[in-house]
């Protein structure tokens, strides 16, 4: 057993939520995504609708890699009616509640003992996952019939337009992103670790629309931006006070992950003199508001066919290619968090577009352990 903890944890670099500064964080850091949303999920109608209460039949809730159990507590407040459980490789601190409950369970292993049962499985921002597609196909297979699966991805961090990738600070442009030149060290050494980056965003990438046992016309994705550090101005004051709020805490939010993930910045080739830096340049990077960026998140969700449409799954014609995308921003002085895509074929272009903004330096970065060494 204790081999395999060993294991485990080398897989997973952060702290576990069972000590009292990782769950605190992991707190916080629900409650930012909480206001970010405006609730807990990114298709807050279709979860509704999924979970509307049913005589006769007890609605239950999967989450997968629970972390401190803040979200799991929230969905068990926000529907009473159903029975949740979050199960995550380590405990945490919270007790379990007449609809909510806590287990171990590692989800490298597969999720055999929870298929069939659930109308919604959740997982979000999930860090030391193996095989990653396998997971997702294990999560689809944890539904009833009709039951809708969501899983949230952070990512690199975009231009104030949101439509562009912004440049990794590198020895030829040291004034750039030192978060981005953080979150590529993070993607090349995930994947020197086994971790393969590249599956994980090719999931996100295409979403749950060509899964077999999927209902493609109720699956989903999402855009999501929130700015890092508090730079943002708006027409409304309120609106400016919440998303400045957002930005400071994900601002410092970072600076803390940054310091618990050696594993990989040492997998992506870096020494410690340049780990030391880059922590030094990411931190005055991020206490400014000189950098007007937003870190993204993706959201991909979909419901399960219900009993009628088994067995007469329902293609829907192809798109055509040249439809506009969703508008990523409002009117000058305004800034919109979240872009609904409905079709697969507008979610795949915008994120091919998205990512040919990158430069040279940052692709670099991202694939060759070593690239641009930096010491102070």
């Amino acid at each position: 057993m204790a081999d395999s903890e060993d294991t485990t944890k080398e897989l997973y670099s952060l702290p576990y939520a069972s000590s009292a500064d990782e769950g605190g964080r992991l707190d916080e850091q629900h409650n930012m995504l909480k206001l970010l949303l405006d609730g807990l999920f990114p298709c807050p109608e279709l979860v509704a609708k999924v979970l509307k209460d049913e005589e006769g039949r007890t609605k239950s809730i999967l989450d997968l890699g629970s972390g401190s159990g803040s979200w799991c507590l929230d969905v068990s407040n926000q529907f009473p009616q159903a029975q949740v459980v979050g199960i995550d490789i380590a405990s945490n601190l919270q007790r379990n509640t007449s609809n909510c409950r806590f287990e171990l369970w590692d989800i490298n292993q597969g999720l055999l003992p929870f298929h069939g049962q659930f109308d919604l499985v959740h997982a979000r921002f999930l860090h030391g996952i193996i095989n990653h597609h396998n997971l997702i196909l294990e999560a689809t297979k944890c539904l009833k019939p009709g039951g809708l699966v969501i899983f949230l991805r952070a990512g690199p961090n975009v231009t104030e337009g949101r439509t562009a990738l912004m440049p990794a600070a590198s020895s030829r442009m040291p004034d750039q992103s030192w978060y981005q030149r953080f979150w590529s060290f993070v993607e090349l050494g995930s994947t020197q670790r086994g971790l393969p980056a590249e599956i994980y965003n090719r999931d996100y990438d295409e979403g749950f629309w060509d899964y077999e046992t999927m209902d493609e016309k109720m699956c989903g994705a999402a855009f999501i931006t929130l700015p890092i550090g508090a730079w943002v101005t708006t027409s409304n004051p309120t609106e400016t006070a919440r998303l400045r709020t957002i930005g400071k805490f994900w601002a410092e939010n970072t600076m803390r992950v940054c310091r618990h993930i050696d594993h990989e910045m040492s997998a992506a080739g870096r020494s410690e003199k340049d780990i030391e830096l880059l922590q030094t340049r990411l931190d005055n990077d991020l206490q400014t508001t000189q950098t007007h960026s937003s870190m993204t998140i993706r959201a991909i969700w979909g419901c399960a066919q219900s009993v009628e449409d088994a067995n007469s799954r329902n293609h829907s014609p192809p798109r055509d290619e040249d439809a506009p995308l969703p508008l990523l921003s409002n009117e000058p002085g305004e800034y919109r968090v979240i872009t609904i895509f409905d079709n697969k074929l507008a979610w795949t272009k915008f994120n091919a577009q998205l990512m040919s903004t990158m430069t040279p330096d940052t692709k670099e970065l991202r694939e060759t352990p070593g690239f641009d060494l930096m010491e102070a």
